[in-house]
């Protein structure tokens, strides 16, 4: 999950930044950048709570990553 997560951050923080995406979305859920360190050991139980965010943000919204997760 811990990788999944770091690709997923790296994906949405670039939404966040990107003033083209913002203007052509402007109810998108990134709103705000994740501040997550891929040296830090966060524990499982908040990697499970964020990579299961963004599966639910896929789901309800769209795909995050430029790829196809599945694959």
């Amino acid at each position: 999950m811990e990788n999944w997560n770091i690709q997923y951050v790296n994906a949405w923080n670039y939404n966040c930044r990107n003033r083209n995406f913002q203007r052509q979305h402007p109810d998108n859920p990134f709103d705000e950048e994740i501040d997550y360190r891929p040296h830090t050991d966060y524990g499982l139980k908040l990697n499970y709570h964020l990579y299961h965010y963004f599966l639910y943000i896929e789901e309800t919204w769209g795909k995050i990553l430029p790829y196809d997760r599945r694959n």
